[in-house]
């Protein structure tokens, strides 16, 4: 009756979108479970396997067992039941920690730093930090190896922040100090700044009902229509202007032909203190991606950006040439495979030149699809701070919202920034967001035949879609450029186009082909600038369709067995859950079918990660 673990569409297999958007926290694991069914690979019995287990929890690799604070500078929160220890390397960052307090006492005008706590940690070590009197603030650490050039996307993400400080409506925790180089006093980069008061949207997001979800989507949905405002003369990143070389100094920050006079005012500081540079996202600069020479902007449209991401991915391919062994990691899984990969970016780079005009041929804000904008690069509850609820404060504490880690930020096309973020976008297994909000979500057939329990369930689940529905409700009247562009029959290609390049070998090429594909075959609804630059012979989309459903039906498999061990898509767990995940991964490779499953069994040492690749 109901689907037990989604099946992703074939565009979705991997909800990784644009940029730094893979979000392990979108959709909570409460929401996840079955209703009365039981899964296909035999995964019914695992929780009684796992609960009879007493096996203690094997001891986590070390990696700094020489530097007395060594769990400072280590991931300590959650384990990988497979590639650990290069997860863990990829996120250890070493930084003289009683230089960071120094520096922090000097930029807040404090004699001592008291304490220096962990409390969260991923692409950056996030540290806060006690003075006396009460004083706190927040110190972020970036981990290199994880993001490919913490100095860059330090220098953006500080500039980022003070931009955004220009937007009278929008809060933005304040920037004490910071460096953006490895040849400082704590020998790493790192920002110092305000310590939000209250809690993530995520506490409660869950939770709440009614009138304040209804003030949150309002200011939501008001927030990213401001941050579209601006438009920048190119695509890339905010840097401040002394931080980026001359020639870029002394091009324009704003497209200056669609400014009134308010929007100019406000702006003007921005003029001389800001500049658009190379892009920041981390899927530019990651392992295999990182070389310094490579194009990363500015550019000025999204053809050129992806011919750029092409030109990379071939960087990236020559590497994979160079040590084969190397691909065993990818989807990719022979040199003859890496040669398709190869002739698919000669597609996406014939195709590139054509996107740009694509766009504007729409009937409603076509021109306004390739604005430049800067838009949050991770909407989700976590980066979002509110007040606690003290009774009174219930729904007004919704009226401002706090942005925090603003790392990845850059300036994009329009049709580029307006997916639905994370913070309403419903990607549960039960129901579907019809496409216009005015439509209402249907409740699934046999409602009335569930359990009590499986109808609050099915409600729970209604709740979170209809947020989606509500956002939609909210920012589509009053921003035409959203409903062009979701309407507009390119979209979902062009908005997964830049990730399909830059992680062609890493995803493999049935991804990359899908994706084409689909401009192939829908470039002459919209009656698209001239005819479509490339072309698939029936007997290769066929071909593809095939390999499309192996694909499809591996990830699935392996979904159900993350699912199964309330593990991400990297097979990160809990501290707490690692012995019980461990008896479920067990059992589940026992029972894993490759010829059924649609491969390999996908967790084992070697395998693809997406953080690793």
């Amino acid at each position: 009756m109901f689907p037990i673990f989604y099946r992703y569409p074939a565009m979705t297999c991997l909800k990784l979108g644009h940029g730094l958007s893979y979000r392990p926290l979108a959709f909570p694991k409460r929401f996840q479970r079955p209703l009365t069914a039981t899964p296909s690979l035999g995964l019914a019995s695992l929780a009684t396997i796992a609960s009879q287990s007493s096996s203690p929890t094997p001891s986590r690799p070390v990696l700094a067992a020489s530097y007395p604070d060594n769990d400072l500078f280590n991931h300590t929160t959650g384990r990988w039941m497979y590639n650990e220890g290069k997860q863990l390397s990829s996120r250890f960052q070493y930084f003289d920690v009683e230089q960071l307090k120094r520096a922090a006492c000097t930029a807040l005008g404090a004699t001592t730093c008291s304490k220096i706590e962990k409390i969260a940690e991923g692409f950056n070590k996030v540290f806060r930090l006690h003075f006396e009197g009460g004083k706190t603030a927040i110190a972020r650490v970036p981990s290199q190896t994880l993001l490919g050039n913490a100095p860059a996307i330090t220098a953006s993400e500080v500039a980022t922040m003070e931009f955004m400080r220009l937007h009278d409506s929008l809060i933005i925790p304040r920037v004490y100090a910071s460096s953006s180089t490895f040849s400082n006093a704590v020998q790493s980069p790192y920002i110092l700044m305000e310590d939000i008061a209250g809690v993530p949207m995520l506490h409660d997001w869950y939770e709440i009902r009614g009138d304040p979800v209804g003030k949150a989507l309002h200011t939501f949905a008001n927030d990213i229509k401001r941050m579209s405002i601006p438009v920048f003369s190119q695509i890339g990143s905010i840097y401040f202007k002394e931080d980026l070389p001359l020639d870029l100094q002394s091009r324009p920050l704003f497209r200056n032909d669609l400014y009134e006079d308010d929007l100019i005012e406000r702006f003007q500081p921005a003029v001389d203190k800001f500049r658009v540079g190379p892009i920041a996202d981390r899927l530019w600069w990651r392992t295999m991606h990182d070389d310094i020479d490579a194009d990363r902007g500015p550019w000025n449209d999204i053809s050129d950006m992806l011919l750029a991401a092409v030109r990379l991915e071939e960087r990236a391919i020559h590497k994979y040439k160079a040590n084969p062994s190397l691909l065993s990691s990818t989807y990719t899984n022979s040199l003859q495979e890496l040669e398709h990969v190869e002739q698919l970016l000669q597609k996406a780079a014939l195709l590139a030149p054509s996107i740009s005009g694509a766009l504007r041929q729409h009937s409603f804000a076509g021109d306004h699809l390739a604005d430049n904008v800067a838009v949050h690069a991770n909407l989700n509850a976590g980066n979002i701070m509110v007040p606690r609820d003290d009774g009174e404060n219930t729904v007004t504490r919704f009226k401002n919202l706090t942005y925090i880690d603003w790392q990845g930020t850059s300036i994009l096309p329009l049709v580029l920034q307006l997916d639905i973020p994370a913070l309403v976008e419903y990607n549960g297994a039960l129901l579907k967001v019809p496409f216009d909000f005015r439509d209402e979500i249907p409740w699934p057939e046999g409602m009335d035949q569930l359990s009590e329990a499986d109808q609050d369930f099915v409600r729970a689940h209604h709740r979170l879609a209809s947020r989606e529905r509500a956002y939609k409700s909210i920012f589509v009247p009053g921003f035409a450029p959203f409903a062009a562009t979701h309407s507009h029959c390119l979209y979902p290609f062009v908005s997964q186009l830049p990730t399909r390049i830059l992680r062609a070998v890493a995803d493999g090429p049935v991804l990359l082909r899908e994706c084409l594909i689909g401009f192939y075959e829908r470039w002459d609804e919209e009656e698209c600038h001239g005819p479509c630059p490339i072309s698939f012979t029936d007997d290769e989309i066929k071909l593809h369709m095939v390999e499309l459903d192996v694909r499809e039906n591996y990830n699935c498999n392996r979904e159900k067995i993350t699912t199964a061990m309330g593990a991400d898509i990297d097979g990160k767990v809990d501290n707490a859950n690692y012995a019980r995940a461990q008896m479920v991964m067990k059992a589940t490779r026992a029972q894993w079918d490759p010829p059924r499953c649609g491969g390999p069994f996908p967790l084992d040492e070697g395998k693809w990660s997406f953080f690793l690749t």
